[in-house]
């Protein structure tokens, strides 16, 4: 410019590309989020640093059962299930603390009323200065996963057939009370049906089921809303009373009494039932297991005195509840010492004495050097709940000792039987059990035979059946034990995948002198293959006993006549001396 008149003209020229690019690009992503955010299948929501909602997605609205609208700004926090309300509060309060990462689960209620289980994870995303921007919200429900948890921990704590709480849930049930006593009486009242064996027997054990299921509805009715009712296992069952004196608790009993013994109908007939009742009251001192104790004693006493009587614990039954009580303790110790070992007895070929296999078959090495035998002490571990931990134990040791014999002499393949006691019928994850100790124990599931008494699987028919065939499913035998001494019949039979079973010992001690009577066992090894099961006898003590069992058709024996039940290292030393490697 030249004072007024413009003499020329400069141009400065900038390339913008990049800042255009650049502009364009994040409109792009922005276009990408939103279209992300707003057709995510998984709820989303952006909210500000207090955690004011401000944009939710169409999965979000539907999983909350609510409009975008009621859950922008503080709106959301107000659908909190009211018990998880100060929760929110408090999840709103760390958020606004700027924490990075908050992950928790909270449960809100739906517009319809439905409440649902959310998972929340909020994720703080800050400002290019490093405060914070905004936090990115995921939503996920959890509903279906929270009532299949609340399933598993209903059936741990519950019996599957009557719906009351099971032995786990009874004990806590009475520490709480003996906590929460004060200066108040807890009263424990044992319940145990007299001839219930009877009942099954005669019955069946679908009227025994109908039965059990009643004695619970009964029992629930006779007592006070807040006292609680368990079924200890079997057929007995216990009450559990808080706030009461020795007169409150003998009215309780016969007010148990006179609603139980009501006959029941079964198959069109009134069935009466009578119910022992063993009666403690607890002292300066009782614990749970005490009380347990006491109450078991009393009801033994009870049963001595006849049906339907009732006992009281006093002193003079001190003796027997110690002796629960300690005898538990010991055995309790004994698990935990590695006290309790399989022992092993061969199983042979009747026709050759070639070993095919070996029972193993709970031992108690007791401090000192004896051994005790199962019979002495399995009651005990029934009683006490601690069968199942035995059992698992000595599944464990079997299998890992026959896969020892595996790996010293792969040709052999020698298989383990091991027994499963009724409890562990009803258990689901037994087959998950077996399969790991397998895995763990590196054997075959080919070389497992399980051993069930068919008292044990008539107990629950259908449970039974249904964790018998996901055992078969695995690969591992299964064998019916001491068969004939129950009440199963061929039909019975037929429903379950075994493919063996063990004649009882008293039927092949009929078999002891020229004259014994073997129909028994003819007729149990007709029906073993008519149904095509292998069949084993124990209890052979005798070649007269071998030769008739043989000349009979039955494949395998085990007894005293080969071996008594030997400690691991004797059982290689016996099975090296006749099948050398």
């Amino acid at each position: 410019r030249d004072g007024d008149r413009i003499v020329g003209s400069a141009a400065i020229v900038h390339d913008a590309t990049p800042e255009v690019v650049a502009a364009e690009e994040r409109a792009a992503a922005e276009a990408r989020f939103t279209a992300a955010f707003d057709q995510s299948s998984y709820g989303m929501a952006l909210a500000d640093p207090d955690l004011r909602v401000t944009a939710v997605n169409r999965a979000a609205c539907r999983l909350f059962g609510r409009s975008e609208r009621e859950l922008l700004g503080d709106g959301w926090a107000r659908f909190a299930h009211p018990d998880d309300r100060p929760a929110v509060e408090d999840l709103r309060a760390r958020a606004g603390s700027s924490l990075r990462r908050i992950a928790e689960e909270r449960r809100f209620v739906r517009a319809d009323g439905d409440v649902v289980a959310v998972q929340i994870d909020l994720n703080l995303v800050q400002d290019p200065s490093g405060g914070p921007a905004y936090y990115m919200v995921q939503l996920h429900d959890v509903t279906a996963r929270r009532l299949v948890e609340a399933e598993l921990e209903h059936r741990a704590l519950h019996d599957d057939l009557t719906g009351l709480p099971n032995r786990t849930l009874i004990a806590e049930r009475l520490d709480l009370a003996l906590a929460e006593a004060g200066g108040q009486g807890v009263g424990v009242v044992f319940v145990d049906v007299d001839g219930f064996s009877h009942i099954n027997d005669v019955l069946g054990h679908e009227a025994g089921d109908r039965v059990l299921v009643e004695l619970g509805q009964r029992l629930r009715r006779a007592v006070r809303a807040h006292d609680t009712v368990g079924r200890f296992g079997g057929d007995e069952f216990v009450l559990v009373c808080q706030d009461v004196d020795v007169d409150e608790l003998a009215a309780l009993a016969r007010r148990v009494t006179d609603t139980v013994e009501a006959p029941i109908l079964l198959r069109g007939r009134r069935t009466p039932v009578r119910v022992g009742l063993g009666i403690t009251m607890s002292r300066p001192g009782s614990t749970s297991a005490s009380l347990l104790s006491e109450a078991d004693a009393a009801v033994a006493r009870a049963k001595e005195l006849g049906r339907g009587q009732a006992a009281v614990f006093d002193e003079s039954l001190r003796a027997r509840a110690r002796a629960l009580l300690e005898g538990e303790g010991a055995l309790r110790t004994a698990l935990d010492r590695g006290e309790v070992v399989p022992y092993f007895q061969p199983i042979v070929e009747l026709a050759s004495g070639r070993p095919v296999g070996f029972e193993a078959l709970a031992r108690w090495q007791r401090s000192g050097g004896t051994v005790a035998a199962a019979e002495g002490w399995i009651e005990l571990a029934q009683r006490s709940g601690l069968i199942v931990e035995l059992s698992e134990l000595v599944l464990a040791r079997a299998v890992a000792e026959a896969a020892e014999w595996q790996r010293r002499d792969p040709g052999r393949r020698l298989w383990v039987a091991v027994n499963l006691d009724a409890s562990h019928l009803v258990e689901a994850h037994l087959p998950e059990t077996v399969e790991r100790v397998l895995t763990t124990g590196g054997l075959d599931p080919q070389l497992l035979h399980l051993e069930i008494t068919e008292t044990a699987v008539m107990q629950d028919l259908d449970a039974s059946a249904a964790v018998l065939r996901a055992l078969r499913d695995l690969g591992v035998h299964l064998s019916v034990d001491d068969f004939g001494t129950g009440y199963s019949s061929l039909s019975y039979l037929r429903q379950l995948p075994v493919d063996t079973i063990k004649v009882d010992r008293s039927f092949v001690a009929e078999l002891a002198t020229e004259h014994g009577d073997a129909s028994i066992v003819r007729a149990v090894l007709g029906l073993g293959k008519a149904l095509g099961l292998r069949c084993v006898a124990e209890g052979v003590e005798t070649a007269l006993q071998q030769r008739v069992l043989a000349d009979l058709g039955c494949e395998l024996g085990q007894g005293y006549l080969w071996s008594r039940p030997l400690a691991a290292p004797d059982a290689r030393a016996w099975l090296d001396e006749r099948l050398p490697s």
